[in-house]
């Protein structure tokens, strides 16, 4: 069964996210594993988690910040910067087959340069502490 951030009683605010475990269709016991699969739509870095349920109620925490800089292109100098906006810039718009596609500007893998992929270089724009 699968519950989403529009679930009844499930959401995310205030940098925390709420699962209802009162939405499952098929009742749980005291000792089941939840397994939970985090998806961070500005980088799109993502996240699992193993919960043992409990009656009582339980708080788990995990940590979805930015680590890796997908967006230092070229040169890979530590930083994302114009270098880097230009390039994308020079590929928005394109998908798979045109000549200007660069599968690696295709940050959300959707075989397009669009807007969804523009909304994870803005997350990242500015870093200078690329590895």
């Amino acid at each position: 069964e699968v519950l989403t951030q529009d679930s009844p009683g499930c959401g995310y605010g205030d940098g925390w996210w709420q699962i209802n475990l009162g939405n499952f269709l098929s009742p749980w016991t005291a000792g089941e594993i939840l397994h939970v699969e985090f998806y961070n739509r500005a980088n799109g870095e993502t996240g699992n988690l193993d919960i043992t349920l409990e009656y009582l109620g339980q708080t788990t925490d995990i940590n979805l910040g930015l680590t890796e800089c997908r967006c230092d292109f070229y040169p890979a100098d530590g930083d994302i910067d114009g270098t880097d906006l230009a390039i994308f810039a020079n590929s928005f718009g394109s998908a798979y087959g045109d000549e200007s596609y660069k599968p690696w500007l295709d940050l959300n893998n959707d075989n397009i340069i669009d807007n969804g992929d523009l909304v994870i270089f803005a997350a990242e724009f500015g870093r200078n502490e690329c590895p």
